[in-house]
């Protein structure tokens, strides 16, 4: 897909320098012509041509732009059915090593029923129904790309011993043109949300993922656990800031602010006890 992209971009270079000298060469003949120097008597031919020339290079740019277009479409496209199918082999992945196991434990459970040790299969079934949380995540949003994004950054998390808590109260409907907004938005914001809770001991490490309607908004709420720093909230929207010292980062949240209000939603951040809240509202018809 790259080779393709670079090969029709310098083909549109090529022709749009071929087209300025032969815009270059009709200005400079008409200035010539007033001054009545180095004209042929098929000058007018020649004219002619060089215009037919320039209209065919127009044309053929025209062409290539919109065939590269067609291209980032289909490179989109391709991206897409990729990621898709790599969570759906992952999700087919981990229910076959599930279906494998879950015999495994039944029969650890009943042989622990059947000695009547009771403390030990309780202990046992809590601890595998922990495991089960930990492997198995259910994302069903209604926009399979936010379904990957969301399933990916709990998988994210999970790995680094941050506790997540999922849930989803509304089925959205997304418009195409309004995904990938959405999904920079939710990227970012995760991406904070993660990074602030590696900043805390693990023990402390919770993020909840909270997605919600009403008959105007979708609202997506999410809010994590942070170290009791005093936070200047006057601060917090300026490009720049970052709770985290000497990160060099800190454009996150301003990120998130152009493309919550290009969606034209409102954007709220709070402190909620020992919680750093954002809470995001973008109206369904912008959405649909």
């Amino acid at each position: 897909m790259n080779h393709t992209w670079e090969r029709k971009y310098k083909r549109i270079i090529v022709y749009l320098i071929i087209q300025t000298l032969l815009l270059s060469i009709l200005v400079n003949n008409d200035f010539m012509k007033r001054l009545n120097y180095f004209q042929s008597k098929h000058m007018a031919v020649i004219e002619l041509l060089l215009g037919i020339v320039i209209l065919i290079m127009h044309i053929l740019i025209i062409f290539i732009i919109k065939d590269l277009y067609k291209t980032w479409k289909e490179e989109g496209e391709y991206n897409t059915n990729k990621v898709k199918y790599n969570f759906i082999q992952e999700e087919n992945r981990r229910y076959i090593k599930h279906k494998h196991d879950i015999k495994n434990h039944i029969l650890v459970m009943r042989k622990l029923l059947e000695d009547q040790e009771h403390d030990k299969l309780n202990n046992y079934i809590c601890h595998y129904s922990r495991e089960i949380d930990n492997i198995l995540i259910t994302v069903d949003v209604g926009c399979t790309e936010l379904d990957i994004l969301i399933y990916s950054k709990i998988k994210e998390a999970r790995k680094l011993d941050i506790g997540v808590e999922f849930k989803n109260k509304t089925y959205i409907h997304c418009n195409k043109n309004k995904i990938i907004p959405l999904v920079s938005i939710l990227s970012n914001l995760l991406d904070n949300t993660i990074d602030a809770c590696k900043e805390i001991p693990k023990e402390g490490r919770k993020i909840f993922i909270t997605i919600e309607s009403n008959p105007l908004d979708y609202i997506f709420i999410i809010k994590n656990r942070y170290d009791n720093k005093n936070i200047n909230m006057d601060e917090i929207y300026k490009e720049g800031f970052s709770t985290k010292e000497n990160r060099g980062r800190g454009y996150g949240i301003s990120i998130i602010k152009e493309r919550v209000q290009k969606l034209e939603g409102d954007l709220d951040i709070f402190l909620d006890n020992d919680y750093f809240v954002v809470k995001i509202s973008i109206p369904k018809f912008i959405m649909e």
